[in-house]
């Protein structure tokens, strides 16, 4: 299981230090993504991608919930429509089977809208760091398993103390051990 660590460095020169650090200790480069103001040049290190700049996750998980409870919705309708208003391989299902049928649908299309939706927003996550990132600081973040966590911490931390910790996603721990 991966988390992700958020640090915002003063610069793109210390930026590019740390990407040697992490490098060193064995991150895959992969991993280390770099979110500056646009124009800024990042050389050989990757820019964010877009789940990490965008709100695509929260809001295609936000839209299984909507979707679900609008299927919900669509399948009780349909429950109680007239005999001949629907196709008769539809209405033929047994209740639970139309229920499932119209929460899935439901919750595949609210996934799917709310996720496009989501392309066009920034990141929610990192609406703390915003403000820094537009004066020309440059946020860094890093996918390591959770075994890793401290180790990472700690090389920021004693190599690199100029370094603004922002946490982790998702959380710390998982919800169920």
């Amino acid at each position: 299981m991966n988390r992700r660590l958020y640090f915002v460095l003063p610069d793109i020169k210390s930026a590019r230090r740390v990407w040697k650090e992490m490098l060193l200790a064995c991150v895959d480069n992969r991993n280390i993504h770099f979110l500056a103001e646009p124009g800024t040049p990042l050389g050989k290190m990757q820019p964010a991608d877009t789940m990490e700049r965008t709100d695509m996750f929260h809001e295609g998980v936000a839209g299984i919930f909507v979707g679900a409870a609008l299927g919900l919705i669509a399948g009780a309708l349909t429950l109680f429509a007239p005999e001949g208003y629907f196709p008769v391989w539809y209405t033929n299902l047994h209740w639970t089977g139309i229920l499932a049928f119209t929460i899935g649908i439901g919750a595949a299309c609210g996934a799917i809208g709310m996720a496009m939706l989501g392309i066009s927003l920034a990141n929610t996550d990192l609406e703390a760091a915003r403000e820094k990132i537009r004066h020309g600081q440059v946020m860094m973040i890093v996918t390591v398993p959770i075994h890793r966590l401290p180790e990472i911490r700690r090389i920021m931390q004693v190599l690199h103390p100029e370094a603004e910790y922002y946490g982790v996603w998702p959380a710390l721990h998982p919800v169920f051990p």
